[in-house]
């Protein structure tokens, strides 16, 4: 994508569905550095992504059609949408590889005749028969997972809780997050719970003390999390 800077020229970058459709509604970027070659940031996420400063846009851009930022429904959040619908597609090219990798392990086993190898590289051989059925497992798994996450958001509502954590929130990598502390429910019920959560969502949590369910939790029951009108997820289950 091409983002016009105030001096005239143009931002070249990637970025996923979610930041795209975000930065559609929004129309904000932080820029990192001031030479030709940059790193991007949009509004509340914490991972940078690589840009270059040219003269002119990618050649073939269109202008991106506005989205609405006001606050919508987890169900009609296009932000989110767009976020979930790039988590299914990776999570399926990830699955097939494995699959295909595993796959391709156990063929070549399979085709070397028994009895033909020694010792050694029947030993071998199990190796690559075990690592094989190994990545098929990944694969197929990540490849239910991707269904899983396929599928469409049905909650109407969000809801906030206020939470204190066990510990003060420090940003150490861009995978998963495990937070713990006290969740306070709009109702007056309080709870122990466990997030498991993005990095973005993560920090939101920790700076603002506030956390987003979709929908209305029963008491005791797990429920996915989030931040209108921004790519960040995450899960939540009391303890």
């Amino acid at each position: 994508m091409s983002v016009r800077l105030p001096d005239g020229r143009w931002l070249r970058t990637r970025l996923t569905g979610g930041p795209r459709v975000q930065l559609a509604g929004e129309r904000r970027l932080w820029v990192l550095g001031t030479g030709r070659r940059v790193f991007v940031r949009p509004p509340g996420a914490m991972w940078l992504r690589s840009g270059r400063i040219e003269d002119a846009p990618v050649s073939g851009s269109v202008p991106a059609a506005f989205v609405a930022r006001h606050p919508a429904p987890p169900s009609r959040d296009p932000v989110l949408t767009a976020h979930r619908a790039f988590q299914a597609r990776r999570a399926a090219v990830t699955g097939v590889t494995f699959a295909v990798l595993g796959a391709a392990g156990i063929a070549v086993v399979s085709s070397v005749e028994a009895g033909s190898a020694g010792l050694a590289d029947a030993a071998g051989l199990g190796g690559i028969a075990g690592g094989g059925a190994v990545f098929l497992m990944l694969g197929l798994l990540t490849i239910v997972g991707s269904l899983r996450i396929r599928r469409p958001i049905t909650e109407d509502t969000w809801s906030e809780l206020r939470v204190a954590l066990d510990t003060p929130f420090v940003p150490r990598a861009r995978t998963a997050v495990r937070l713990t502390g006290w969740a306070s429910y709009p109702d007056g019920r309080q709870t122990r719970f466990r997030l498991v959560a993005d990095i973005s969502l993560a920090a939101n949590v920790a700076v603002t003390g506030q956390l987003w369910l979709m929908g209305w939790p029963p008491p005791g029951k797990p429920a996915k999390a989030g931040v209108p009108g921004y790519p960040c997820l995450g899960s939540f289950r009391p303890v």
